[in-house]
């Protein structure tokens, strides 16, 4: 869902957050941002895996992209017209309550 797909800044850092549609999730989807795959870093954050979240490298992305198969998605993120390419980095622990 793109209106709620969105930077999150904590002040300390900044997290891209994705909320997938129903039936939609990091098993079926890519989750790319200013080019880079950030898939396999991305860490689920509601059981159901319908929203992830993916800790920044690099101070505000202009772009996340989300792709299943044929279909895409984009929401800008910021108005960065030159982002510095993310690295992918590790997988953060998933949040529990």
């Amino acid at each position: 869902m793109a209106s709620q797909t969105k930077l999150v800044d904590l002040g300390w850092s900044q997290f891209v957050a994705v909320r997938f549609t129903d039936g939609n999730s990091l098993e079926n989807c890519t989750v790319t941002v200013d080019g880079t795959d950030v898939t396999s870093a991305c860490t689920p954050v509601t059981d159901d895996g319908s929203l992830v979240k993916w800790e920044i490298t690099a101070l505000n992305p202009a772009k996340v992209v989300i792709s299943k198969g044929s279909q895409r998605q984009t929401v800008a993120l910021t108005d960065n017209a030159n982002p510095t390419a993310p690295a992918v980095g590790e997988k953060q622990r998933p949040i529990t309550s």
